[in-house]
This record gives structure tokens, sequence and C-alpha cells, in this order.
């Protein structure tokens, strides 16, 4: 007796099906003026102030420039975009337990750089800096893929029964009596 599963194909595995929904909300935005302008101003500009003033003073210094103080910037930065995005992912309704599984892969492994880069980055010389040049960025896609779907950020959000706010309303009133 043939295996009646042979021919079938498959179903996505769990990790396939996860990259697709990070995939989904990494495009999702790419083409919204409302997110893009938080991102720029809420997640870069304000939230790494710190970073951006201790930029200015290292270049703006006189004689030799002290680069620690915005090392430590860089490094405090990453963690403070990315715990709130990923606790944001967390408590989202309904629960994707794919999500929340990549939330504490994620958490682990943004930890784990952040105190390996504190306590040996000064032996790792650029690579230190490359690191926490691309933490930095990772925290803000983890920003990214958190409030992909927050309808807040959407340039046009749809009315919550679906269609424009903007739209007329349909039927009217004319045959009710009290």
């Amino acid at each position: 007796m043939a295996n009646e599963f042979a021919s079938s194909p498959s179903p996505p595995g769990n990790v396939a099906i996860l990259f697709a929904e990070l995939e989904r909300r990494t495009l999702r935005p790419a083409g919204e003026t409302v997110f893009w302008t938080y991102l720029v101003a809420g997640i870069i500009a304000l939230g790494g102030f710190g970073v951006i003033l201790e930029a200015l003073r290292a270049l703006l210094a006189d004689g030799d420039r002290e680069w620690g103080s915005l090392y430590t910037a860089l490094l405090t930065y990453s963690p403070a975009i990315a715990g709130p995005a990923l606790l944001q992912i967390v408590f989202e309704t309904p629960t994707n337990r794919r999500l929340t599984a990549f939330v504490v892969i994620s958490g682990l492994c943004t930890v784990a750089v952040m105190v390996g880069l504190f306590m040996f980055g000064t032996r790792l010389g650029a690579l230190a800096w490359v690191a926490a040049l691309l933490a930095c960025a990772g925290s803000a896609w983890l920003w990214w893929i958190a409030n992909a779907d927050n309808v807040g950020l959407h340039d046009d959000p749809e009315a919550p029964l679906g269609g424009s706010e903007t739209a007329p309303l349909s039927g009217d009133y004319g045959q009710f009596k009290v």
C-alpha cells in the first residue's frame, strides 16, 4: 500500500511561516509617510538624541576626541529601542506564538551582544563599533516589525468596520418614526 501522504505537498514549516510573517511586517509599512516620519523623528532623532549629542560633542572637540561616550550611547540606544518593541510584540492580540519565540531569541541575543560589547569592546576595536552600529540598526528593524500593523502609523487608516472614514454613509432615516 502506497503512502497516502507521499504525493501531497507538505505544509510550510514553522520557521518558514515565521519568516513569511517577518517579511510581511518588513514590507508592509515601506510606503507609509506617517510611519517613516515617526521612525525618523521619534525613533532615530529623539530616541537617539543621546547618540547624536555624543557624536556632535566628539566631532566638535578641540584636540583629542573622546569616543568612549559615543560608544556607550550606541550601546544603550540599542536595548532602549529593541526592548519596548519586543514587549509590544509579546502583548499583541491575538498572540502569535512563533513571533513570541522570535522575541525571546531576539531579546536574549540583544542582551548577550550588549553585555559582550560592554565587557570586551575595548579589545575588539573597530569590530566593536561595527557591531554596535549593527545592533542599533537591528533594534530599529525590531521596532519596525513591531509597529508594521499599527494603524495609527498608517497614512490612511481604515474605519473599524472597513471602508474609508471619509466616504458618505449609505441609507437614510427618512422612514424612521418616533
